[in-house]
């Protein structure tokens, strides 16, 4: 038998996971036809175009917009960030600014990382992992470190000079927020090596490291070729 004559997997995914006829048709590799016929001959109730479109609606809106539904997952059912934002497609600078807009208290660190826990006391993660090696790692000269619960994370980790400001600040960063390395060494990350720019004000900095640089060559080389010619 075929997945999509299946009719526990078609009720799984057409009525509880609420996914339409393309939808599975793609996840079976079938044609439409297929999908609409075997709904029909397991008894299995076609939405109409008009709940289609309730349907699309409810999955495309921005649910972060809505104070009452993100009230009731953020605090009433303990949601972690990443659960939210994963859920409405998000980035982390949204949903910050939304839940602040709407005076809906972020967590702090150590709040998110217990919360989470609870929520999940069998997942190894963290020092109960295999693979665990410290939750520290470089990649490109930065410093990660893992805290997936922290709401600038990605994918479990953040980078440390991007922890390290945002407590300092008290508050995580906002889209558009970079923190720069004074120093121009990707992993000192000491708070007096670390000052917040917003992209533009990065990118110019780069440029007038970049034209010092240029300038000094020049005045070396000027130097250089008249110690030849001497």
């Amino acid at each position: 038998m075929k997945l999509y004559q299946d009719k526990d997997f078609l009720y799984e995914r057409y009525v509880k996971e609420k996914l339409t006829i393309p939808e599975i048709s793609k996840l079976c590799n079938c044609s439409l036809s297929a999908i609409s016929n075997n709904l029909k001959r397991n008894n299995i109730k076609i939405r109409t175009n008009a709940e289609n479109v309730d349907l699309y609606s409810l999955k495309n809106k921005k649910l972060y917009r809505d104070r009452a539904w993100l009230k009731k997952r953020y605090q009433t059912e303990k949601c972690s960030a990443i659960e939210i934002r994963k859920e409405i497609n998000c980035s982390p600078e949204v949903l910050n600014r939304w839940l602040n807009k709407f005076n809906i208290k972020i967590r702090t660190i150590s709040e998110a990382q217990k919360a989470w826990h609870q929520k999940n006391p069998k997942k190894r993660t963290g020092s109960k992992a295999p693979y665990w090696k410290g939750g520290r790692y470089k990649k490109d000269g930065y410093v990660l470190v893992f805290m997936p619960e922290h709401p600038n994370s990605i994918d479990g980790y953040i980078a440390e000079h991007r922890l390290i400001m945002t407590k300092y600040l008290g508050r995580p960063l906002e889209k558009g927020e970079i923190v720069h390395h004074i120093s121009g060494v990707r992993n000192d990350n000491k708070i007096e090596n670390l000052e917040l720019l917003i992209i533009k004000t990065h990118s110019r900095g780069y440029k007038n490291i970049y034209l010092k640089d240029i300038n000094r060559l020049i005045q070396e080389n000027k130097r250089l070729k008249e110690e030849i010619l001497a």
